[in-house]
C-alpha cells in the first residue's frame, strides 16, 4: 500500500514493528501475571482472543470511531472503571511478584486522566493524552474538542 512520499514507507515499518514487539511485551507480562495466578496460559489465550482485543475492536472500531473522533462521551467503558481494572491487575502483579511495566505506564496516564477530572468520559481517551503529550495530531478534522 501506498502511505506517502519517499521514506514514509519506512516510518510506516517502524510503527508497525514497534507496536508488534511492544504488543508482545505486553501480552508477555498480562499472561505470566494470569498464569501466576492460577490460569494456564493456552486459557488465557482463549480469553484475550475471545475479547475486544482479540476481535481487532481496538483497530477496527475505537481508534476510527472513538479516539480520532475524540467521541469519548457518553462512554462505552469509563476511564474510572479502566483506571480500577488496572488498579487491580497492577495489585495483583505486585502480590505475585511479576513486573508488568507496561501496564504500570498505562495505569499512570489512567491516573493522570483521572487528575484532570476526567473519568466520566471514555476509556479511550488515553490516546489523546499521547496526542496532548507528543503535539502530533491524532485525530479528524470533524472530532469533537476536548480539553486536557
Amino acid at each position: 500500500m501506498h502511505v506517502g512520499p519517499a521514506g514514509a514507507g519506512a516510518v510506516a515499518k517502524l510503527v508497525n514493528n514497534a507496536t508488534g514487539l511492544t504488543t508482545l511485551i505486553l501480552l508477555s507480562e498480562v499472561i505470566s501475571a494470569g498464569v501466576k495466578a492460577g490460569i494456564d496460559h493456552q486459557t488465557l489465550l482463549k480469553v484475550l482472543q475471545n475479547g475486544a482485543y482479540g476481535q481487532g475492536a481496538f483497530l477496527k472500531h475505537m481508534l476510527p470511531n472513538i479516539a480520532f473522533k475524540h467521541a469519548y462521551d457518553p462512554p462505552t467503558f469509563a476511564l474510572a472503571l479502566g483506571r480500577k481494572d488496572l488498579a487491580l491487575a497492577t495489585a495483583m502483579a505486585r502480590e505475585l511478584n511479576v513486573p508488568m511495566p507496561m501496564v504500570n505506564l498505562a495505569e499512570q496516564a489512567a491516573v493522570e486522566l483521572m487528575a484532570r477530572g476526567l473519568g466520566h468520559i471514555d476509556s479511550t481517551s488515553i490516546f489523546s493524552l499521547q496526542e496532548f503529550r507528543s503535539g502530533a495530531k491524532l485525530h479528524d478534522d470533524d472530532a469533537q474538542e476536548i480539553q486536557l
